[in-house]
């Protein structure tokens, strides 16, 4: 299996695919399995589609690592400094 089939696997593992746009807690516009470039309200795409914004917009293995660390990271630290501040 490629670095970019593993890289697929981990972000569909941490990303739902979702056909019809929307905006993400960030308030960024977001469809497939988080991909964000052009992506405006009303957007739907197809199954097949997320794959082609994979391909297109290159992912490494490290970059999707250092996105899930950096996500990761922030997700551990909310509850403490939430309980740090009480």
């Amino acid at each position: 299996m490629k670095a970019t089939n593993y890289a697929l696997l981990l972000i569909k593992s941490f990303e739902q695919l979702r056909l019809n746009s929307y905006l993400c807690p960030a308030g960024v516009w977001t469809i497939g399995y988080g991909h964000t470039a052009g992506v405006h309200q009303g957007m739907q795409i197809t199954e097949k589609k997320p794959m082609s914004f994979f391909n297109r917009t290159s992912a490494t293995p490290s970059t999707v690592s250092t996105r899930w660390a950096q996500t990761s990271l922030r997700n551990s630290l909310m509850p403490s400094s939430a309980s740090s501040s009480t």
